[in-house]
């Protein structure tokens, strides 16, 4: 076997950098069109600006007046800031937004039209090429889907709440509201309005609060004092009537009865003090929490508190048949029920402390009446009026209460402040909605690499399985005798044409290890029908001729003659006749060729040859040309269709397989040079590759014999 010469091995960066050159087309392509469409969708893109304002939740407390609020502060903690999120991004709150923006006179303005980029692809190659489009929208501000109902306060809603971002880094107490729209101006008033939509929620919860304590309290103070006022005038005609001085008289009953007086005045003070409480707790809910003083129901009102931020992150991310989420549902359901029972614990304890004291004070009205019905008969007026000093002072202490606490809610009105305060208000953004034409860029160019990367290697790995020189000669040790570009009938009759070089030095590398032989003989096959056999075996021949060399060319395709067709050299078919000891190479079987050649063919004009008798007539015409001529060459049958054409190559010298490329693949290469080996004397097997330009592959030819390169 001709066996090549080796290179010495290329490092990897060699390696990759000769692969890149090798499909910088594949490679460049995709990158180019993806930037030329990143540049055509980003000018395309309707404009977006984004205003921020920053809104902080205060952590320092403050105390204008002594004294308790109606509302507690809120919990800084992260669910509470999460709330406090959604409650800027209800609906609720964008109603208050479109009223502000109203009352200042600015319109609301829809956001921009969510449009796909294939869309926006398909009218910038519109606009490109003058063609009018059944998508072509006017570039700008788009209109707002629900156009049609832009004046309702639910499409105005919409329309905010589609342009805003509300977020919190979870590491701080920082809120941030960010507004997109297609006006930056509008933008900037929304996110400022948003902001003080909030903080104005946040006072309208304490004003609320201490409006609806002023409504109970105020009608109870009124009531309260009225009954004070019947008491004192009671009291004060009693003591005319018995010409008492205001301190009595001073006797021991009377003292004990003053004493006891006392006592049964603070116990009322007590019960009515309990009754209030009791009665402020009723009109209160559990989760209010401050009504009735309770560590374990605020414990509670923060842990449902927690679970409806749980619950709402859950419903927020749309996992709506989660089990967390109807565990979360038990837990609420639990912590109300929780809530319930303390609550009516509670309110047991406060009427359990009525009971007590009214039992105390009834045991003390019965100590007095007994002290009375002594004192009667002398002191009755002095009783009575002892009685009704008792009265005035428990309805002047109920008074007190409730006036001191309807007192803190008047002074605490306009007082409140909110939780969070604006740190930094919105101002008139920036483009924001494309983003920036380096990103489209740099992405288109990730993008068309990472495409034109793929299709690179794919392309790679389909020419790794098409028979290559390189394989060739890696994986069978068959020389590549030369290449054979793309060829038309005109350039075969054409000897003077620039593709004769390739053929020359075919001749040259095939010629050279039978340079010691009289006669020599060789075989030219392919693998299918087609592949370039019968061009290489004329132009072969026809090299040899202009080389002053004798030539004998024998077609041995009995069943379709190709040399004779493609030579036009007579339209009659030559025949052979039956008998082996004949004489084959007589004028009668012989015709010309266009360059002088001898041209035979085997067959007969009625019915094709059979194997045997081929077999025959080929040994005797080889026995008589290596009388007459320096190279016979055997134009055998494609190996795939005729399996007889290994054969044919044994009775070869040297043996040329034809490989057609593209279209061959490497494992069948593989196979029949393998044979070919087998059969042909001291392996002499060479490849020529059809269809193949030498100068697009960079690939040297190998000189047969001496392993040495022939250059094209």
């Amino acid at each position: 076997m001709i066996m090549p010469s080796t290179n010495e091995s290329e490092d990897g960066i060699s390696n990759f950098l000769r692969w890149a050159w090798e499909w910088k087309f594949t490679l460049l392509t995709p990158t180019l069109i993806s930037v030329f469409l990143a540049i055509t969708s980003f000018t395309y893109v309707p404009p977006q600006y984004t205003s921020q304002a920053v809104l902080i939740m205060d952590v320092r407390q403050r105390q204008v007046l002594p004294g308790e609020s109606f509302i507690s502060p809120l919990i800084k903690d992260n669910p509470v800031i999460k709330t406090e999120l959604d409650i800027i991004s209800s609906r609720n709150t964008a109603a208050y937004v479109v009223d502000l923006l109203s009352d200042r006179g600015i319109e609301v303005t829809p956001p921009s039209e969510k449009v796909s980029p294939f869309v926006l692809l398909g009218r910038a190659i519109g606009d490109i090429i003058g063609a009018s489009t059944a998508s072509a929208q006017p570039i700008g501000q788009m209109p707002s889907k629900t156009r049609l109902t832009a004046e309702s306060d639910r499409s105005k809603i919409d329309d905010l709440l589609a342009g805003l971002r509300v977020s919190n880094d979870g590491r701080s107490y920082t809120m941030f509201i960010e507004y997109v729209s297609p006006d930056r101006v509008f933008a900037a008033e929304a996110a400022n309005a948003f902001a003080d939509a909030y903080l104005h929620k946040q006072l309208e919860i304490y004003n609320d609060a201490a409006a609806k304590a002023r409504d109970f309290l105020g009608p109870r103070v009124e009531s309260l004092r009225a009954q004070l006022e019947q008491a004192e005038l009671n009291r004060q005609d009693r003591r005319q009537k018995a010409g008492l001085t205001p301190a009595g008289d001073g006797t021991l009953l009377v003292q004990r009865l003053a004493d006891l007086s006392k006592e049964l005045a603070a116990v009322r003070a007590a019960v009515a003090e309990a009754r209030a409480r009791l009665e402020t707790a009723r009109n209160s809910s559990p989760a209010a929490g401050t009504s009735v003083d309770s560590p374990q129901i605020q414990a509670l009102v923060v842990e449902k508190s927690n679970l409806e931020r749980e619950r709402a992150n859950l419903i927020q991310h749309g996992a709506l048949r989660s089990q967390t989420l109807v565990e979360i549902e038990r837990s609420l359901n639990a912590v109300d029920e929780k809530m319930n029972e303390e609550f009516l614990r509670i309110l047991g304890r406060f009427e359990q402390e009525i009971v007590v004291q009214e039992r105390k004070k009834t045991i003390i009205e019965a100590e007095i009446e007994r002290m009375r019905d002594a004192l009667e008969r002398n002191a009755g007026f002095v009783i009575e009026v002892a009685q009704l000093d008792r009265e005035v002072e428990a309805s002047s202490a109920i008074y007190e209460s409730y006036l001191s606490r309807y007192k803190e809610t008047i002074e605490q009105d306009g007082i409140a402040v909110p939780d969070a305060r604006l740190i930094s208000a919105a101002e008139p953004g920036v483009r924001d909605g494309a983003g920036r034409l380096a990103k489209w860029l740099m992405a288109s160019v990730v993008i068309g690499a990472s495409v034109g990367g793929v299709g690179a290697l794919g392309r790679s790995a389909i020419d790794a399985k098409k028979a290559s020189p390189e394989g060739v000669v890696a994986e069978t040790g068959a020389a590549v005798l030369g290449f054979i570009p793309r060829l038309s009938a005109a350039k075969l009759r054409q000897s003077s044409a620039a593709w004769s070089s390739a053929f020359s030095l075919i001749q040259m590398n095939s010629m050279l290890p039978l340079k010691n032989k009289a006669c020599s003989v060789v075989a030219i096959t392919s693998l299918a029908k087609g592949d370039g056999k019968t061009t290489v075996s004329n132009g072969l021949a026809q090299a040899l001729a202009t080389s002053g060399v004798r030539s004998l060319l024998v077609d041995c395709c009995t069943r379709e003659p190709q040399i004779s067709p493609s030579h036009r050299v007579s339209g009659q078919k030559a025949s052979v006749k039956s008998n082996a000891d004949a004489p084959m190479l007589t004028p009668e079987n012989l015709k010309k060729t266009p360059w002088n050649d001898d041209v035979l063919r085997l067959g007969n004009t009625d019915a094709p040859v059979s194997f045997s008798v081929q077999i025959r007539q080929i040994k005797a015409v080889i026995q008589e040309a290596r009388e007459k001529y320096d190279v016979v060459i055997l134009d055998c049958p494609a190996m795939g269709d005729h399996p007889e054409t290994t054969h044919l190559a044994a009775l070869s010298d040297l043996a040329i397989q034809v490989v057609r490329w593209p279209r061959s693949r490497m494992s069948d290469v593989r196979t029949a040079l393998a044979q070919l080996a087998t059969i042909v004397p001291e392996q002499r097997v060479g490849t020529v590759f059809v269809g193949l330009d030498h100068d697009n592959h960079p690939f040297r030819v190998m000189n047969g014999n001496t392993g040495q390169l022939a250059e094209v």
